[in-house]
């Protein structure tokens, strides 16, 4: 068993908006200034946050959720359900989008009463659909004797998950005809019933002498156990969770910190706000001693940001168009003497560099690429980043270059105003 911990610094983000809702295929088109209220209106909204670059361009994992996404709204809408659809342009409302951790596109979130959760099922119509559903019932029954006693089990187990239902489907898929306790696992045999007596103190025996493998590796276990006290040291603070890497589902959350199999077990931080700026031990030795330290380093404000960078390619300068990654980002982009920004063109022109970066596997310091593709001017001299908002054509961008970033140049508000160096993905 392979596994990730990895440690999230807690944070909250609050959207304040009002405005009017216009329609398009059935689905309310929100901006910042209507969010709050079709939130405020709606017990129950799916958003979208969405690129209209999705399915055109880089990267390949951005695919267009727009037609089935009318399908959606179709099907709720011939069925009756009060659950309501909404999209939300991400490229027009950067700052919506940022405001609710947006990093992804397309990217579904769920708000229920104004709180949101995360969309987890699947692309298809249908698995939306279900998923929208399930999630929208009706609660399971909790004021039976033995709802709550294993309610009360539940809360005194924070680093296991616990579900609830009275769903009649549910119950018939899992051979469960009467009041039961189940604990599904991914070892094992899979699944063991619950045989005892219904009181707190068997109910978290029988939890927790189940739940963890058979056959356990004697390195796991301590790792485990010093994991399990770390939590218990930083409760409150820190909020710490175990990936188990082998599942096909968590290949994402490996590619997201960057994490090869080779290194596992390991452990990462993250903290969650709008640069999701993520940390990485010096020591890759998962000792109680190294894990503490690591963690209270992040405390105090001693830890520098880990950011991912792909090996610089061999043949990297070898075409108009320069292949650019983290480690080799500032020596060719801060190059006093050429303007960086169309490929062809300019391949004769000593003085500018023509270049782009996969955004989604390269991370630079005081630098976050909120959509694709961005596009920006770096300034020889003074290293000052245009970001471009002109048409995307070669027309457009050589005046672009050609006016001094005069032509095309996005409105002084739709530069992130925190950042003093800009980054661009593809040009």
């Amino acid at each position: 068993m392979k596994l990730i911990l990895i440690a999230i610094f807690l944070t909250l983000h609050l959207a304040l908006s009002d405005g009017e809702i216009k329609k398009d295929e059935g689905i309310l088109v929100l901006t910042k200034k209507n969010f709050a209220s079709a939130l405020s209106d709606s017990e129950h909204i799916l958003v979208q946050f969405y690129s209209p670059w999705c399915g055109m361009s880089f990267p390949p994992q951005c695919k267009s959720l727009g037609p089935v996404y009318a399908k959606v709204a179709q099907k709720l809408a011939s069925n009756g359900s009060p659950i309501k659809l909404a999209k939300v342009d991400a490229m027009k409302e950067q700052e919506l989008a940022e405001e609710h951790g947006v990093r992804r596109y397309p990217t579904l979130k769920l708000f229920r009463n104004g709180k949101p959760s995360e969309y987890t099922g699947g692309r298809t119509s249908d698995e939306i659909v279900n998923w929208l559903l399930k999630k929208t019932g009706p609660p399971a029954d909790q004021s039976s004797k033995k709802a709550k006693t294993f309610l009360s089990v539940a809360a005194v187990l924070d680093d296991i998950k616990f579900g609830i239902t009275s769903d009649s489907e549910v119950c018939a898929d899992h051979d469960v005809s009467d009041d039961a306790i189940v604990l599904l696992k991914k070892f094992d045999d899979g699944r063991v019933n619950f045989n005892g007596e219904w009181t707190e103190d068997a109910v978290k025996t029988f939890v927790q002498g189940e739940f963890l493998p058979l056959v356990i590796s004697e390195q796991y276990q301590k790792t485990y156990e010093a994991a399990k006290q770390l939590a218990r040291d930083f409760r409150g603070q820190l909020l710490f969770l175990t990936v188990e890497t082998e599942e096909k589902d968590h290949q994402r959350i490996m590619e997201f910190f960057g994490i090869k199999k080779t290194e596992l077990p390991t452990m990462r931080l993250i903290k969650l706000e709008e640069d999701m700026t993520k940390y990485k031990p010096e020591d890759p030795e998962l000792t109680a001693e190294n894990m503490k330290s690591f963690v209270q380093a992040f405390l105090d404000n001693k830890l520098k940001p880990h950011l991912l960078s792909e090996e610089i390619p061999e043949d990297w300068d070898s075409e108009p168009v320069k292949v650019l990654v983290a480690k080799n980002f500032r020596e060719v982009v801060f190059d006093d003497t050429k303007d960086v920004l169309l490929a062809e063109k300019y391949k004769d022109n000593q003085s500018i560099v023509i270049a782009k970066m996969d955004a989604t596997v390269n991370e630079l310091e005081d630098t976050k690429i909120q959509s694709f593709p961005t596009i920006k001017l770096y300034k020889k001299g003074d290293n000052k980043a245009v970001k471009y908002n002109g048409e995307r054509t070669l027309e457009g961008m050589s005046k672009f270059i050609e006016t001094g970033e005069v032509y095309g140049q996005a409105a002084p508000d739709e530069e992130e105003e925190e950042e003093e160096v800009h980054a661009k993905d593809e040009l």
